[in-house]
């Protein structure tokens, strides 16, 4: 038996013997590197505290699919932790899914919001109290390929700050053959993290209003008839053929150099030194219709206790391990996620410039409302965004169908 053997048979005897009971931790994501960062963060709190942690993939078709939890919740089944898309937390608490935390925050008496940027415990709290710790953050801006700019004549020192420089560069680094056929695309909105939300503030818009929704905000509509109007000048069906295969591969149309512009967010760092880490490219602050004020939104993941879990108490060591100092650090080194507390810099995105970049853009950001129909409110613009794009209803038609859609069910959960 070798030394390796040795000392893992006496790390599981410590288990054993620990008293601590097994923490179920659930997540959806399948990428290899956020997968193995996960694995690795719970290994090195087994380590630790001695209490074990069984981690667990679970399919999802999208961010606001919950579809296993509230089953598994039902059956009694739920795991002890269960990861979120932070904005959706509101939503999630206000169906009485969720245990508040502020009991053990008391005990272990942890003043939690000293800890992460306002923004993020805003994200983390409905109606007063703390729901979610979370695991990291972002933020998105513009990327842009250097050498592509240089090549029809535009400095790639001055990336386009408005709306229209943007129209312009794109117009500019879109090019045809001799057959008419799109060569490449200077930059298309909907792509990447082009929502509704990121063209809406970057046109000057505002979502809600006084607690209210405020979706048919003219800066609003605006944007989703700029966005349309590349879907009239390329036809979305031919972008999407273009683009196929879209994921920051080696085959990834930005890489390629078929899209010249994408919007991203700080975890695209991380995977483009992967599949091109010669690329040259450089990452500015998103556009906005006047150019003077830099814009930019935050998301990030969210840690919660299912209503019904089994083990809270050891779960919640584990939450205030991966959202500690060490946790974060071992995240955000690993995914190229930023961390979502100040106190926590990693070399990294300290000493290179592109994550430098995206660090120095959260003094700037934003995050979508926090609401009791936050989920429903994004799957809704994202399918208004599609109906628009594809011609297949104007842009205050669209707009309008979600604000009264979405209206009627926030206007339920505030009887």
């Amino acid at each position: 038996m070798n030394r390796r053997m040795i000392l893992l048979g006496l790390l599981l005897l410590w288990i054993q013997g620990s008293g601590w009971a097994e923490v179920n931790f659930w997540h959806t994501n399948t990428a290899p590197r956020e997968r193995e960062t996960i694995d690795r963060i719970a290994t090195e709190f087994t380590k630790k505290t001695g209490i074990p942690v069984k981690v667990t993939v679970v399919p999802a078709t999208n961010v606001t699919d919950i579809t296993r939890l509230m089953t598994s919740i039902q059956a009694g089944i739920g795991p002890d932790i269960y990861r979120l898309d932070r904005f959706s937390i509101g939503e999630r608490a206000a169906m009485d899914m969720l245990q508040a935390l502020n009991e053990y925050a008391q005990k272990d008496k942890w003043n939690y919001s000293k800890d992460f940027y306002p923004f993020i415990v805003e994200e983390c709290t409905w109606r007063g109290h703390l729901y979610a710790l979370p695991m990291d953050t972002d933020t998105r801006a513009l990327l842009y390929r250097k050498d592509l700019f240089r090549q029809v004549g535009l400095n790639p020192e001055k990336p386009p700050k408005t709306i229209k420089e943007l129209d312009a560069a794109a117009e500019k680094l879109t090019q045809r053959n001799s057959s008419g056929n799109l060569d490449r695309i200077g930059f298309i909105p909907w792509l990447r993290q082009g929502f509704a939300y990121t063209w809406g503030w970057a046109f000057g818009g505002q979502f809600t209003k006084e607690g209210k929704l405020n979706l048919t905000d003219p800066a609003i509509v605006e944007s989703l008839e700029w966005m349309r109007s590349y879907a009239q000048k390329y036809d979305p069906r031919n972008i999407a053929n273009f683009v196929s295969g879209f994921g920051l591969e080696a085959n990834d149309p930005f890489v390629t150099g078929k899209v010249a512009m994408i919007v991203d967010g700080s975890w695209s760092v991380g995977a483009l030194e992967v599949y091109a880490k010669d690329l040259d490219y450089g990452i500015a602050p998103l556009p906005t219709s006047d150019g003077k004020k830099i814009m930019t939104w935050s998301g990030g993941w969210g840690l919660v206790i299912p209503r019904g879990a089994k083990h809270p108490e050891e779960a919640w060591k584990f939450m205030r391990f991966v959202s500690g100092p060490e946790g974060q650090r071992m995240y955000s080194l690993g995914t190229d996620n930023l961390p979502s507390r100040p106190d926590v810099k990693p070399e990294t995105f300290v000493k290179d410039p592109r994550r430098k970049a995206f660090m120095q853009l959260l003094k700037y950001s934003r995050i979508r409302p926090v609401l009791p129909v936050g989920a429903l409110l994004w799957d809704e613009l994202k399918n208004a965004t599609d109906q628009v794009i594809y011609g297949k209803e104007k842009a205050l038609q669209a707009l309008q169908k979600v604000q009264d859609k979405v209206t009627h069910e926030l206007e339920r959960f505030n009887k």
